[in-house]
């Protein structure tokens, strides 16, 4: 009886320690450093992740460029789209 108490009260411990168990982060895309900020252009729409700082993206933007600067949504949502 003591084996069979023992033994119910192992498997209530696993179960419910495996119940408990945190799910794992999902890795994030690799983005190279030089990918890191985009300007998206306001007036054709396209999208350049070419910039490793935003002090970058944000000259270039005011080099002619009229758009707005921000972090690669590669890396802010984990996907290629964004959210």
């Amino acid at each position: 009886m003591r084996i069979l108490t023992a033994f119910v009260f192992l498997l209530a411990i696993g179960s419910a320690a495996s119940a408990q168990t945190k799910p794992q982060p999902q890795p994030q895309p690799q983005v190279s450093s030089e990918e890191r900020y985009c300007l998206t252009e306001k007036t054709s729409g396209a999208v350049n992740c070419g910039f490793a700082t935003m002090a970058e993206c944000l000259a270039t933007s005011n080099d002619g460029r009229d758009g707005q600067c921000e972090l690669n949504p590669r890396i802010t949502t984990g996907s290629g789209t964004r959210q």
